[in-house]
């Protein structure tokens, strides 16, 4: 099961990767230059849902922090990071 990392809605959210396009009717279309902004700023930082009654509360963290309190590691990040700096 993918923990969620972002809320959409009041009680809504994404598990995992999410991909956000504009409607075109039967087609997906690119989003304009304001959309991105105001969803690059809306979805750019994962959050940690904490389970508590009646309803979770959410924290807004760095990718770093939402990885370590996921158990994750990014070795491959870091690997890549070395190999960019040769």
């Amino acid at each position: 099961m993918i923990p969620p990392n972002r809320l959409y809605g009041p009680k809504d959210f994404f598990a995992g990767p999410f991909l956000i396009c504009g409607d075109g009717g039967e087609d997906l279309i690119s989003l304009t230059d304001s959309q991105i902004t105001k969803y690059e700023k809306k979805y750019h930082s994962p959050l940690i849902f904490l389970e508590l009654y009646p309803e979770p509360i959410t924290l807004k963290c760095t990718p770093e922090l939402y990885a370590k309190c996921m158990g994750e590691e990014h070795q491959h990040d870091t690997q890549e990071n070395e190999h960019d700096e040769r």
